[in-house]
């Protein structure tokens, strides 16, 4: 009886360290985030990095999108795309012209490699709720509070 219990409680806490340590769900195609963010009544948020070769992108994603409060707090009040411009492996023709021209929607230089990485949150309609370029190392709390923010903002329309 004593071993089952083990047994038991071992699965459980595996069970929750599991769950606890889920991943964000990220889209890699503009046009299915947003229309899923117009269902879901949700914000989106695009993550322009450079996944492999920024260090500040590296580091925003280690300490902000993988982040386990982040996560909890996050995955269920946005959509996430993610706009990456990696070097090794290199995107395939079709993601990076995708990417290149979700850049270029919203503004962003040809050669940014001095923009990365930068957050945008836009409504489904594709109005820019909140930009920040750059990652100065403040960590998901101030991200959190900023998502809370907007999520009270569209509460009250």
């Amino acid at each position: 009886m004593t071993r089952c219990l083990a047994i038991f409680t071992c699965l459980f806490f595996s069970a929750t360290c599991t769950f606890s340590q889920s991943a964000l769900h990220w889209f890699t195609n503009y046009t299915t985030a947003v229309a899923t963010a117009a269902k879901e009544n949700k914000p989106v948020l695009l993550f322009f990095h450079g996944s492999d070769w920024c260090p500040p992108c590296i580091k925003m994603q280690r300490d902000v999108f993988s982040d386990s409060s982040f996560i909890d707090f996050a995955a269920s009040k946005l959509i996430f795309l993610d706009v990456d411009f990696p070097r090794k492996p290199p995107l395939t023709a079709k993601q990076l012209k995708h990417n290149q021209s979700v850049k270029k929607q919203f503004g962003l230089p040809d050669d940014f490699t001095q923009g990365y990485p930068q957050v945008i949150i836009i409504d489904a309609a594709g109005n820019i709720l909140y930009q920040e370029k750059g990652y100065d190392g403040e960590g998901a709390g101030k991200m959190t509070g900023i998502i809370n923010n907007i999520s009270l903002e569209m509460n009250k329309k």
